[in-house]
This record gives C-alpha cells, sequence and structure tokens, in this order.
C-alpha cells in the first residue's frame, strides 16, 4: 500500500478465491493538533486479486504500447501447458523485432522473458497477441508468484 505520512490504514482481507473485489475507503481527516475535521467514505474500482488477496500486477511493454491485460474472468481451470521452447521464443521476438524494430528490450541471456499473459497452464496459447516481453526480475518476482495464487 501506498500510505503517506501522518496516515493509518486498517486492512482487513477476507478473500478465498481469485477474483473481482471492491475496497471500502473510509477517512478520518484530522488537523496537526489531532482533532476530526470530519469523515468520508467512498468505494474504490474493482479489484482483481488472486486467493492470496495480492492484487494483479500492472505491467505496460512502452514498444507495443500493450498492456498486460487483466483475465476477463476468475475461473480459468488448470490444464496441461502448451509446448514452448527456444525456437518459439525465437519466432516470438523475430516477429516482435520485425513490428517494434527500435525496441529497447535485451533478449539476450535472462534479461527480458516472454510471458503468455494467459499462462499456458491456464489455457492460454502461444498466438502472438496473448505473450508481452517482460523484465526477467518482474517476470520471476512478482507476475509468475501472482500466478501461483490464482
Amino acid at each position: 500500500m501506498n500510505v503517506k505520512e501522518g496516515k493509518t490504514v486498517n486492512c482487513n482481507k477476507k478473500i478465498s478465491g481469485t477474483g473481482y473485489y471492491f475496497g471500502e475507503v473510509k477517512i478520518n481527516i484530522k488537523n496537526a493538533l489531532g482533532v476530526s475535521m470530519g469523515t468520508d467514505s467512498s468505494q474504490t474500482r474493482q479489484i482483481l486479486t488472486n486467493k492470496h488477496a495480492t492484487v494483479y500486477p500492472y505491467h505496460y511493454d512502452p514498444y507495443s504500447n500493450k498492456v498486460m491485460a487483466e483475465p476477463a474472468r476468475t475461473d480459468w481451470a488448470r490444464t496441461t501447458s502448451v509446448k514452448w521452447d527456444s525456437n518459439d521464443r525465437y519466432e516470438y521476438i523475430k516477429k516482435y523485432s520485425e513490428l517494434y524494430p527500435n525496441n529497447g528490450w535485451n533478449w539476450s541471456g535472462n534479461v527480458t522473458h516472454t510471458h503468455h499473459v494467459r499462462p499456458r497452464n491456464l489455457g492460454g496459447t502461444n498466438a502472438f497477441d496473448n505473450i508481452i516481453p517482460i523484465p526477467a526480475r518482474v517476470h520471476e518476482s512478482i507476475v509468475s508468484p501472482w500466478f501461483v495464487g490464482y
């Protein structure tokens, strides 16, 4: 959470599965002396979380202007993954680089990963539009763990 100095945040998470949820924000505004100046409340936009109450990660590819879209549904069943190997990755990078020739992705080594927006083990395909380049550190530490909790 992005909490600023002088603010208090209470968070009660009662989430049992991946889904779209709303948050309720209750604000008690106080002056510098701690005297309450009033209260207010509102509801957040829909927030997609996994079963661990982790918010769906946001990733934007600045070269294709593509955003890693949130799943439209939250009931994808686990399945056997479609094949994906180094040749498939090569073909994706080749097509991507033809469409966005001056992109700044470092495709060598383990710097940039190719993420399946709908993961292969959740029914995703190797279609070009289902894949997005993503920094390896983001993929490994944020995006993949989110889907483990799907």
